[in-house]
Order: structure tokens, then C-alpha cells, then sequence
């Protein structure tokens, strides 16, 4: 017969107690609100859009409305290339680490890749939330620690983390990466460093908080660091090895790059792609609110929503336009109150997509790639000090979580 824990033997109590500990501590409980929420408004939606069917994947059971809602966009491309490799040119737009991990999943279990995904994305992000909350705790306190991981996991776009796509491993490879580092263990954080630079573009950006870490532990001179030098050296030659297999088999190492054209994105500066979006989204409102009366029956409404270019196909606009705007209002108190290691990180991720706008949306799936920035959910973590404010500001981000990921769902383009 089982003992209860107060009579079961010494050795056990801690062993029951820390599981207990893990299991209610606030990564975990955030990452279990986020997953039942995102898996309940997945199937909600499918069950009663039968109609979008077409624009998901065809999956039979209990897949058709856990994980094809989860699997459209990008997610067919990365399923794609784990069956195929890089059959086709554009392809090489997505980076090869998540692709292989999807192939390793599906030949370790037998599940369809777009499964796999789902369960991926899943798992790496709860560890990721992990590893995140024990990063600001360690820097910021357990408040501060404890809201960023909810912000994190209940952000609009944190959907995002659960669907077959590279946010939640690439969260996982940075926030890793900084947490071993601060931890001293560089030869592991570099391996990791690697894989997030095998992730996606941006993956060599946490090359920055490292080196900062590198030279604040073991100083200036380079005797004291020459071996973790080399091993990060290592990690910013990771995509060397996607570029040669790209040069093999279609003779451009920057095909990468170079296909970017293909799908409409041009080369540009920060400022100038922050101008021109900003310059088109007043052009649009200044001119479109003249269609607009203070009426209230359809007609007006229909009337303003298109003289305002409000649909659904030209939603991801507008949000990408709020969050990355709202992104550059929030920058100057970041610098001033997180650490130099994350405030720059913060900035060098916020910059680099601006480089790459697309030519008929400027900002086109900025507000995704902001998601994946931890110091953007420790800095807001931080301002929202107000448990008011901060309640209120969670509530709703749920409410748009749980709208974004309905559209999602459908198939619409979101982010």
C-alpha cells in the first residue's frame, strides 16, 4: 500500500515535493492556460468553419482540429521541406533546423510531420518559458520573472509558439543560450547559439548578448576568454553550413538571401521602412475617414470599412503597423531599465527586419518576428508594476489571442 507523504520515506518527500513545485510553478501553470486556450479555439474554430477546410491540411481524427489548424502558412513550407529537402528554390527562404527536427520527430514516432510539429512547438516552448522565468528571476526578481512569463504566454500573437513554426525552438535556443552562459557552461551555450543560428536569420543576433556576458564575466583581456571567443566564433560560422548545401544544389550559397526577391522583399534602411509605413497607413486613414459618417446602419459602416482598407486580407497591416510602432515607443524605456545585454538585444532584433520590407506592406510580419524578443515581454513585465494594470493589460491580450488565432485558424493571414 502506497504511504501518503507525510509517512513515505525521507528520501521520497523531496523528490514528490519539488515535481509538486515544478508543476505549480508559474512557467508551467502559464504554459498550460496557453496550450488549452490555443487548442480550444483551434478546434472551436474548425468545427465551425467547415467552409475554410480547403485552406488547412488534410488530416483525419482528432489532428483535423488540434493540429491542421496550427499548420497553415509557413507551417506547409516547413512540413515541406522535411519531406522534400530544398526541392524548390524558394524554399530556401526557411532556415534548416526546424525541418529537420520535424523529420527526425516523424521517423522516431511514426507521426504525420505536421504532428509533430504541433508537439515540438509545444514542448519547446513550455521549456522555453522555463528557462525564461529562471533568466529574469535571476535579473529582474520573481514579480517581474513571473509576469513576463504570463505576458509571454498569453501575448496576441503567442499562438504563434504552439503552431508549427520556428518561434518557440528559436525562443528556447536564445533564452538557452544567455541562461548557460550566465551560468558559465559556453560550450553549451554556443552549441546553442549554433542551432538558433541554423533556425532562422536573426538566429546570429544572440551572438550580442553573448559577447557582452563574455567580456562582463571573464574581462577585456582576451587571455581570459580566448577559448569561449573561438567556440562563439564557431556559432556566427553556423549558416556557412546551410550555404554550402545550398551552393551544392543550386550553385548560390546566398540563395537564402537572394530568394527574398521572390517573395516581394526589397532592400531598404530602418528609417526608411519606418517612413514609408508610416506614410501609407496616414495616407490610408487621413483619406479613407472622409468615406466615414457618424451613421450607424450598414451601409455607412461598409462605407467607411472600405474607404479605411479594413478586411481581413489587409488586417496583418495594421498590425504589424501597432506593434511595431508601439515596439519603438517602449524602446527608450528599455534601454533605461534592462540590463545592456537585453536592451541591445531588444534593439538588433527590432532593426534587422526593417532592412527587408516587403514592396506592398513595409512592415509585412514584423509583429511575428517581435514575438520571439524576451526583453520586450522582461521590459513591459517591468512597466506594468500596477497588478491593475497589468490584469487589465493580460485580459486583453487574451481576448486578442483568442481573435487572432480564430483568423489564423481559417487560414487568413495574420502575421
Amino acid at each position: 500500500m502506497l504511504q501518503p507523504l507525510a509517512q513515505a520515506p525521507t528520501f521520497v518527500r523531496p523528490i514528490r515535493q519539488g515535481w509538486r513545485g515544478a508543476l505549480h510553478s508559474p512557467p508551467v501553470v502559464a504554459w498550460a492556460v496557453h496550450l488549452v486556450l490555443v487548442l480550444a479555439v483551434a478546434a472551436a474554430t474548425v468545427a465551425v468553419t467547415p467552409g475554410r477546410d480547403s485552406k488547412r491540411p488534410r488530416l483525419d481524427g482528432i489532428a483535423h482540429y488540434l493540429v491542421a489548424p496550427l499548420a497553415v502558412w509557413d507551417g506547409g513550407w516547413y512540413v515541406r521541406i522535411a519531406r522534400h529537402g530544398y526541392a524548390r528554390r524558394q524554399a530556401a527562404a526557411f532556415w534548416p533546423l526546424y525541418p529537420l527536427l520535424l523529420r527526425l520527430g516523424h521517423w522516431l514516432t511514426g507521426l504525420s510531420y505536421d504532428a509533430v510539429g504541433v508537439v515540438l512547438s509545444n514542448a519547446a516552448f513550455l521549456a522555453a518559458l522555463v528557462a525564461l522565468y529562471a533568466l529574469a528571476r535571476a535579473d529582474y526578481g520573481q514579480a517581474i520573472a513571473t509576469r513576463t512569463v504570463w505576458l509571454t504566454a498569453l501575448w496576441p500573437l503567442s499562438f504563434f509558439f504552439s503552431a508549427v513554426y520556428t518561434e518557440s525552438v528559436f525562443l528556447l535556443l536564445t533564452v538557452g543560450a544567455i541562461v548557460l552562459a550566465h551560468r558559465g557552461r559556453w560550450t553549451w551555450a554556443a552549441l546553442a547559439a549554433v542551432l538558433a543560428a541554423l533556425t532562422r536569420t536573426s538566429g546570429g543576433l544572440v551572438l550580442l548578448p553573448l559577447g557582452i556576458m563574455l567580456l562582463q564575466q571573464r574581462g577585456r583581456d582576451p587571455r581570459g576568454w580566448w577559448r569561449q571567443g573561438i567556440q562563439l566564433a564557431a556559432a556566427a560560422a553556423a549558416p556557412l553550413v546551410f550555404a554550402a548545401h545550398l551552393e551544392r544544389l543550386w550553385d548560390d550559397p546566398l540563395l537564402m538571401i537572394h530568394i527574398e526577391d521572390r517573395w516581394a522583399r526589397v532592400r531598404g534602411t530602418p528609417w526608411d521602412t519606418l517612413l514609408t509605413a508610416f506614410d501609407r497607413t496616414e495616407h490610408i486613414y487621413l483619406t479613407g475617414r472622409h468615406a466615414c459618417s457618424l451613421s450607424l446602419d450598414a451601409g455607412a459602416v461598409d462605407a467607411c470599412r472600405a474607404g479605411l482598407q479594413i478586411t481581413i486580407d489587409a488586417f496583418s497591416d495594421d498590425l504589424s503597423f501597432v506593434a511595431v510602432f508601439g515596439c519603438l515607443v517602449l524602446l527608450p524605456y528599455a534601454l533605461w531599465r534592462l540590463r545592456l545585454r537585453d536592451s541591445l538585444y531588444l534593439v538588433a532584433g527590432f532593426v534587422l527586419p526593417l532592412f527587408g520590407p516587403a514592396t506592398y506592406d513595409p512592415l509585412l510580419s514584423a509583429a511575428r518576428y517581435l514575438i520571439v524578443l524576451y526583453p520586450l515581454y522582461v521590459a513591459l513585465a517591468c512597466l506594468l508594476h500596477w497588478r491593475s494594470l497589468f490584469l487589465a493589460t493580460l485580459i486583453g491580450a487574451t481576448v486578442s489571442l483568442c481573435g487572432l488565432l480564430a483568423l489564423f485558424a481559417q487560414g487568413y493571414f495574420v502575421a
